[in-house]
């Protein structure tokens, strides 16, 4: 989650529609909208946005976000903004807010159109959700007017902005947060080899931020932080479950028995067989004294 001073944001983001007249929302890294400019408190539909508020008041709603989600998910894979034409006939742009060489949140600006586009185009898909095609064309014609050129360049006015929140303190991502989605990753993939490149990957940080992060939060080296994880699980595995001490291997990510068994040993100071038998027999005599 992520931790924002909301006036400083909203002073922000109020002078960038003051200079540009484009919307502007900040989502989360689960593209869900946490702020936006103008707020959801429009006369004639929510947000005063026109068409898109037609739009978004209707079952086509699902088509709007399917193609926002598409756009997040390019702007996450990539890292770099995204400009895309909603089927809508509208322009918006994603812009990713980085932290650490990881995309944390996104900016999104937009509801624009272009002179030389053509409403007709939108025919189509106001006949398939059943929307007044009178209605959407008056909507249509009263948005904002913006070459693509112009656009582009509000994007990247935009992009240079998030670049520095951190500074000024606008928005910071809380380590407990970072901790929480390392363990998310490891957990899930705890049968797997977890390398360090796999860890960069998924958290889109550089390996110099991982390891610095690794020692900050957990006072350990990569390495020793998914052995201990994986440690962990067997001694629960082992105490109560009755599966087999290959099996167990497996499913903590150390196939090799022999292995296992000397780095279980040297992390317990008692081999996986004896700690089982240890843990049953704790089990037992509490069953016995109730």
């Amino acid at each position: 989650m992520l931790k924002i001073d909301s006036e400083k944001l909203k002073s922000l983001i109020k002078s960038f529609y003051d200079l540009t007249h484009l919307k502007i929302s900040l989502y989360d890294e689960n593209y869900v909208e946490i702020i936006n400019y103008p707020s959801n408190k429009g006369k004639f539909f929510p947000e005063n946005l026109g068409l898109c508020s037609y739009v978004t008041s209707t079952n086509a709603v699902e088509v709007c976000r399917e193609s926002n989600n598409c756009a997040f998910d390019k702007c996450k894979q990539t890292g770099e903004p995204v400009i895309y034409k909603c089927p809508f006939q509208l322009y918006d742009s994603v812009s990713p807010l980085i932290h650490n060489d990881t995309v944390i949140g996104y900016f999104m600006i937009g509801q624009v159109r272009d002179e030389s586009d053509d409403f007709n185009e939108m025919i189509p898909i106001l006949q398939k959700y059943n929307l007044d095609p009178d209605i959407a064309k008056e909507l249509y014609y009263s948005q904002t007017v913006m070459n693509k050129n112009l656009f582009r360049q509000a994007m990247n006015i935009l992009n240079a902005i998030s670049s520095y929140l951190y500074l000024l303190k606008i928005i910071s991502l809380t380590p407990a947060d970072i901790g929480a989605k390392i363990d998310q990753f490891i957990d899930e993939n705890l049968h797997t080899d977890i390398s360090v490149e796999k860890l960069c990957k998924y958290l889109h940080y550089s390996r110099t931020n991982l390891y610095k992060i690794f020692e900050e939060l957990f006072d350990k080296s990569i390495a020793q932080y998914v052995r201990d994880k994986r440690i962990d699980k067997a001694k629960i595995l082992l105490a109560t479950s009755d599966e087999s001490i290959t099996a167990i291997a497996m499913k903590v990510g150390i196939p090799d028995y022999n292995y296992f068994t000397k780095v279980f040993t040297k992390c317990m100071q008692i081999s996986p067989s004896k700690y089982r038998k240890k843990k049953k027999a704790e089990f037992l005599k509490k069953q016995i004294h109730r």
